[in-house]
């Protein structure tokens, strides 16, 4: 058991932790493009309302540092990208600097992080326009304990699905890989439940690190995951063919948990104003939808690739973002590694005999702006 604490709620938390996510692989800077799809998207939304209300602060104070924290950084290429678009925005001439806090959770791959900001920011560090500071926690408790020096924005790209406190229930479903499409009722309302508390402890303890007027920019996939149905099949897959026992594929699974609209907004009232607002601590600046289309498939129906290069772009994205997670789920199983290997020949296998439609990572997602008042 831990405690979390937070000075905008009066009662302490007790959060069991059962076990954890671990980090994306380490080759994930080459194989995350749809999450860089969301990355531009999130900067374009952080670009139109956040970004004019901060060059006015370096337009009234000069040499002033703006303080931006990414949660869910995993090993940087898409954090360099926002980054450096805030560099080219706000520093320059008037002395500013951009100074980043660069949140994940402990495993992270943190030499890779910082070698990619340092090759991939390297002019702007060389300029003292931009420096880094890393915050191994996660980002669902306590990250910066000063009330000085607070946030100027908080975004987050793409992590917010991810779970630390997950519930302690077998799957029911052995063949499933995301719990909250398990066909148990209860399983499913457990795993709602510790998402819609993460997503509170989250707007709770950002709001504390925020300063007033700063910001905060989430990026929120909601539900529809067809490669999520997709590897639950490969476990059922390997189920049938007597490749895995149930006792291991009930082990197996991912502890993410991705939210329809009521539980994103939920929280949320309407405002003396008439704007939304979230305990007196978040005022709604923007809500927008949007999606990334998987890019294997649009290669594919473009003629770029072949199917085969389609099927393994698509896999090879699982294993990118997954495939730590998975293979530390079965510690302590003997021949883990080779579990491992059949399991992502299996969706493979059914990724081949898929039309583009039904084997792709097309996410849908509402990116949150949202004012600290």
């Amino acid at each position: 058991h831990y405690f979390i604490q937070s000075n905008l709620r009066s009662e302490t938390m007790e959060l069991e932790v059962k076990d954890r996510s671990q980090p994306m692989a380490s080759d994930y800077n080459t194989k995350c493009g749809p999450q860089s799809k969301a990355a531009v998207d999130l900067y374009q939304s952080i670009r139109d309302f956040v970004v004019p209300e901060l060059v006015s602060k370096t337009k009234s104070q000069e040499g002033c540092t703006i303080r931006v924290m990414d949660n869910g950084c995993a090993t940087g290429g898409n954090s360099a990208f926002i980054l450096s678009q805030l560099v080219k925005e706000l520093a320059g001439d008037s002395g500013t600097q951009v100074k980043a806090y660069l949140n994940d959770i402990p495993e992270n791959e943190w030499a890779i992080l910082s070698s990619t900001m340092h090759s991939k920011m390297s002019s702007e560090i060389a300029q003292n326009h931009f420096s880094f500071e890393e915050l191994p926690k996660t980002m669902y408790g306590e990250l910066l304990s000063i009330e000085t020096d607070q946030m100027d924005l908080v975004y987050s790209s793409t992590a917010l699905h991810w779970q630390t406190v997950i519930p302690i229930l077998p799957l029911a479903n052995p063949a499933v890989i995301l719990p909250q499409y398990d066909s148990s009722g209860g399983i499913r309302d457990s795993w709602a439940a510790s998402a819609a508390r993460d997503w509170e402890l989250y707007l709770q303890e950002r709001g504390r690190e925020t300063a007033l007027g700063g910001f905060l920019a989430a990026m929120v996939l909601e539900r529809g995951n067809t490669l999520g149905v997709k590897m639950g099949e490969a476990k059922k897959k390997m189920l049938d063919n007597g490749q895995m026992s149930e006792d291991i594929a009930r082990k197996l699974y991912l502890p993410v948990c991705d939210r329809d609209h009521d539980a994103i907004m939920a929280g949320f009232q309407e405002g003396a104003n008439g704007v939304l607002v979230w305990k007196d601590i978040w005022e709604v600046v923007d809500i927008r939808n949007s999606k990334f289309e998987c890019p294997f498939t649009a290669d594919f129906l473009n003629n770029k690739t072949t199917n085969e290069q389609r099927v393994d772009g698509v896999v090879g994205f699982g294993k990118g973002f997954a495939g730590p997670t998975l293979l530390s789920r079965l510690s302590g199983v003997a021949l883990a590694e080779t579990i491992m290997e059949g399991y992502w020949a299996a969706l493979r296998e059914i990724g081949l005999k898929c039309s583009p439609d039904d084997f792709k990572t097309t996410y849908g997602y509402k990116i949150l702006v949202l004012k600290r008042i």
